[in-house]
């Protein structure tokens, strides 16, 4: 019989400044600080969607004694919902969970959901499998316990979910060709483990891929050896766009490190032979797993497309971005078609798992779009933006900003009573004069959200 770690959630719950109660029929009641933003995630069910517990839909606004109630519509017995608390303009500080109808907090009628396709399993040479989370999406529901047997072998280990839904890593006795049958109990049904909700294939490494050059750089391209290291000291570093017109990817991929470094470290799995794999998450598909070495196309000793910062102590490039870039070239076909153009929104979900909102100023108020931009930066999301298209180039004339161009959003932030956003231009120079928000142009600067609005098509956050 399966050991459960822990007891049922209280209908009710506290933490300061907030207070949470729940019903049977999903109905959350309870107080915090007067006008903030009530956002809830059943934990129980995302694991169905490409969220993540920070992407909480907004249920309801405290009233001015700070008093809120909303009916969650679909929570059922046993669910487990995160309340969280936003004041506008600042990053979620307060959450609780509590569990509806804890007097039944055993009895959920659904089958327990597992999402196997965001785990990977990575074969060593001593016979074992290391499975580890893909994403930091849940894999299945808060606190379920879930068996992963190899089918061969009949072995396995018992793993808990945490408060989110998430994994830690599992290692299991495994070959090439074998299948990890997963099977997942919440307490109240397949408490044998005879239901199978999925598996994991033990596969080998995938191919080496080596994307071609640009047409017209291949008789005066090599390859170049990146010998830096994969990540800064202090974190990922900015990626920089190079000789090719694909600005979407390098402004997805410095707005991820702004805000998620982890989420960029899981991108690499550097195998310690002179190559990595990188993985993408085409969101509602299986992730996509490149393998590619340590080198880049180059002349003169510098990368002829994506680079990255310069790591102070050495020296060298930082690998990280130029890798990314060189896998998702790979990806789409080589370095000419990537050249091709994408949209940055499309990017940022390959490398998030989650679906962008796009919010077009040409038909959203200003005050839509910095609410937004709030509730994207208070929530740890990456962000970016893309300007209108060439043939509105006289737009741009004298402000610096470039049509047909993708930028990524560092910051939000309200100075002395102005909306301000930070931008980045993904070649890591070209700020507008007068905004650069350094004495060096390294492409960052600030701009009003009604500046924003004006020259800006189409926001996008994931």
């Amino acid at each position: 019989m399966p050991v459960f770690r822990n007891g049922p959630l209280p209908a009710g719950a506290f933490t300061p400044g907030l207070s949470v109660t729940v019903d049977d029929r999903g109905t959350v009641v309870g107080s915090t600080v007067a006008g903030a933003v009530l956002e809830i995630s059943n934990l129980s069910t995302l694991p169905t969607s490409d969220g993540v517990v920070e992407d909480g839909v907004e249920v309801a606004r405290a009233g001015f004694d700070g008093r809120f109630q909303a009916t969650v519509i679909g929570a059922v017995a046993g669910d487990v919902l995160q309340v969280q608390v936003r004041v506008p303009g600042q990053p979620i500080t307060t959450a609780v969970q509590v569990r509806v109808d804890a007097a039944r907090a055993g009895f959920d009628p659904r089958a327990p959901l597992l999402r196997p396709e965001r785990l990977r399993a990575e074969l060593d040479a001593s016979g074992a499998v290391t499975i580890t989370p893909r994403t930091r999406q849940p894999i299945t529901e808060p606190d379920a316990l879930v068996r992963l047997t190899n089918g061969r072998t009949g072995a396995f280990v018992d793993v808990h979910a945490d408060a989110l839904g998430r994994l830690p890593t599992v290692t299991l006795a495994a070959w090439a060709g074998d299948r990890i049958d997963l099977a997942v109990s919440d307490g109240t049904g397949n408490l044998d483990f005879s239901t199978v909700a999925g598996h994991i294939d033990v596969v080998a490494r995938g191919p080496l891929v080596q994307p071609a050059p640009l047409l017209q750089d291949g008789g005066y391209v090599r390859l170049l050896p990146l010998d830096g290291p994969l990540f800064l000291p202090g974190g990922p570093g900015s990626a920089r766009q190079g000789s090719i017109g694909n600005c979407p990817v390098p402004a997805a991929c410095a707005a991820l490190a702004a805000v998620d470094e982890a989420a960029v470290k899981n991108l690499i799995r550097d195998h310690g032979d002179g190559t990595c794999t990188v993985t993408f998450h085409p969101p509602g598909q299986a992730p996509v797993e490149i393998v590619v070495d340590h080198q880049v196309w180059g002349r003169g000793g510098q990368p002829t497309y994506g680079s990255a910062d310069v790591d102070p102590s050495s020296g060298r490039l930082e690998r990280w971005f130029p890798l990314v870039e060189k896998a998702y070239a790979a990806w789409v076909g080589g370095y000419e078609v990537l050249g091709r153009g994408t949209s940055v929104g499309k990017v940022l979900s390959e490398l998030t798992g989650r679906r962008t909102r796009e919010v077009w100023t040409g038909s959203t108020s200003v005050d839509d779009v910095w609410r937004e931009l709030q509730r994207g930066s208070g929530n740890g999301l990456p962000m970016a933006a893309g300007t209108w298209g060439n043939q509105s180039a006289a737009l741009y004339r004298g402000t610096g900003v470039y049509s047909d161009h993708a930028y990524s959003i560092l910051g939000v932030d309200e100075v002395g009573g102005r909306r301000l956003l930070t931008l980045r231009n993904p070649w890591g120079t070209g700020a507008p004069v007068g905004l650069a928000s350094s004495g060096v142009d390294d492409g960052v600067f600030q701009m009003a959200v009604e500046d924003f609005c004006r020259l800006f098509q189409v926001l996008n956050v994931s």
